[in-house]
């Protein structure tokens, strides 16, 4: 099952902050009892201490505590560098990743109860792992559309798949930023059976939040390559891997380099 990635043109907007001064307080008056005009002077009453001016807008006054790190085992983060960073479909070695908080799934074509229920499932494992963009299964179009459909309809819906391909990821950008913004997802309807299709359902449907390819090594992996191997669950390693993708330390174009530095090995 191949993931084919690429990225749009678009448009990059550039946002101004607005500073607003403080206002002084006005000027006080006081009143003499004719009494105190006999009296010697009194001493003059001490200036109030001044008060700090007021943080500026867009200012914030509490101090912005450094992030924690994640802490992962060396071998989620040379998984993690694989499936996200050197795969076979890898674009130029730069993390792809969903910013939108939400990002909407539309199913269509034929939709078994069965293949709901995977898709149902696969949204709620990836939720509960994700802490920053969640999935939502909605009736009308989506963000990524996962269509199940024969894959010979593969390539008149999107002329990048391959004919020989059970499942097909395409997912897409605005240009330069690899920050997720569409994706289409697409699993054969026919010609495989229903466990292996579910298991189509979440690798593909995972494959389009950024999590690209996999290798043989990890059969459990629902990224696995193993021909024979057709996960329907995240394994141990999955889970720790989509943790970290989304856990708001990795950013879109972060590096081999940079993911490093954003993670503690334990």
């Amino acid at each position: 099952m191949r993931s084919t990635w690429v990225r749009l043109a678009g448009p990059v907007l550039l946002a101004s902050g607005l500073a607003l001064a403080g206002c002084g307080e006005p000027a006080r008056t006081t009143r003499t009892s004719p009494s105190a005009a006999a009296e010697p002077a009194a001493e003059p009453a001490a200036e109030p201490a001044a008060e700090s001016a007021p943080p500026q807008v867009g200012e914030d006054p509490t101090p912005v505590p450094t992030p924690t790190k994640p802490k992962v085992s060396k071998a989620t983060l040379d998984y993690f560098v694989q499936v996200a960073l050197v795969g076979r479909d890898a674009h130029d070695g730069k993390i792809a990743i969903w910013t939108n908080p939400v990002a909407q799934v539309h199913l269509s074509g034929t939709v078994s109860a069965a293949s709901r229920t995977c898709a149902d499932q696969t949204v709620a494992d990836f939720n509960a792992l994700s802490a920053t963009t969640k999935l939502q299964i909605t009736s009308g179009p989506g963000d990524i559309e996962l269509q199940i459909v024969p894959s010979s309809r593969f390539k008149s819906i999107d002329p990048q798949s391959t004919v020989d391909s059970d499942g097909f990821t395409h997912p897409s950008w605005p240009h330069g930023t690899n920050a997720i913004s569409r994706a289409t997802v697409l699993v054969a309807s026919t010609g495989v059976s229903a466990s292996m299709r579910c298991s189509l359902i979440r690798r593909q449907l995972t494959e389009a939040t950024g999590l690209r390819d996999g290798t043989t090594a990890h059969t459990s992996s629902v990224f696995t390559i193993h021909a024979g191997s057709y996960p329907t669950k995240y394994s141990a390693l999955d889970k720790q891997l989509i943790k970290l993708l989304y856990s708001g330390a990795i950013h879109p174009l972060d590096d081999r380099e940079a993911v490093t530095r954003e993670v503690t090995v334990t």
